[in-house]
């Protein structure tokens, strides 16, 4: 008697398990796909936050430069003098007119 029940049950059982076999490794095929979607997503983000980042950085590297040339001529322009007169910004004035 068992004999005959798993001669019956036995095929379908093992088609049973052969689809959840294969239903299994779908699922995961599915979730590899969209695991690669997400880390491309990803990396879009974060190579335009990296642009992003880099255009302020420039921006500020450009300001710092700047503002420190300007404390360099302000520092000059304070040293000018014509012989013995320290005439400053007057300087220019006196330069230009000669």
């Amino acid at each position: 008697m068992g004999t005959l029940i798993n001669g019956i049950a036995g095929p379908f059982i093992a088609l049973l398990a052969s689809v959840l076999t294969f239903l299994a490794f779908y699922i995961q095929y599915k979730a590899n796909i969209q695991q690669r979607e997400q880390f491309s997503k990803t990396i879009e983000d974060q190579e335009k936050a990296y642009l992003v980042q880099d255009k302020i950085w420039r921006v500020e590297r450009f300001e710092n430069r700047l503002y420190e040339l300007l404390r360099f001529h302000k520092a000059n322009v304070e040293e000018m003098n014509i012989g013995d007169k320290v005439l400053r910004s007057k300087c220019f004035v006196l330069c230009f007119m000669n």
